[in-house]
Parts: structure tokens; C-alpha cells; sequence
């Protein structure tokens, strides 16, 4: 997956994986999902198992809640074009166990 963006954002990036079970009932998801951001490619930001502290920030953005202390995989990254020039990012997703 991938994206591009044009000054600064403030990024809300998920990969959901057991919380699926919760909030829509899917039984087969990936147990313990994670993810790299890469830029230009190189890794800016990684993420394994998310932390509580974006709960308010779920809430704030329409983004269904998470399972507490569950593996699913979350961050709100900075991303920052350069100056001013469109600047490609990716998200490599890392998965294990589940599917």
C-alpha cells in the first residue's frame, strides 16, 4: 500500500488483526500484525502491538476501538513532503500467525 502527500500530515496507520474478531466477528485474521512506513524507501517508522494512548485518538477520528493489550498494530506518524514537492511513502505490512 502506499500514498503520497504534499506538506506536512498527521497519519493515523492501523493494521487490525484480533480486534477484527470483536468488532466484526471475522475468525480468520492474522493473529500478530505489524507494519514498516517507508519513505523515498527507508524505514521512517515501525509499529508491533499498539498502545493504549491512542485510544482518545481513535475516538477522534472515527476509527473503531481496539481490544485492550491486543496484537494488532497502530502509530500516528508525521509525514512531511519536501520541500513542498510530493514525497512517496509506503506501508509494508509484516504479518504472522493467523490466515
Amino acid at each position: 500500500m502506499g500514498f503520497v502527500t504534499s506538506g506536512a500530515k498527521n497519519l493515523l496507520i492501523r493494521a487490525i488483526g484480533p480486534s477484527l474478531k470483536t468488532v466484526f466477528g471475522v475468525t480468520s485474521f492474522y493473529a500478530d500484525p505489524q507494519f514498516s512506513v517507508v519513505s523515498n524507501g527507508v524505514t521512517i517508522d515501525q509499529n508491533n502491538d499498539w498502545s493504549q494512548s491512542l485510544s482518545a485518538t481513535f475516538a477522534s477520528v472515527g476509527a473503531f476501538a481496539l481490544d485492550a493489550n491486543s496484537k494488532d498494530a497502530a502509530l500516528v506518524r508525521a509525514i512531511t513532503g519536501q520541500h513542498g514537492r510530493d514525497q512517496r511513502h509506503g506501508f509494508r505490512p509484516h504479518a504472522r500467525g493467523g490466515l
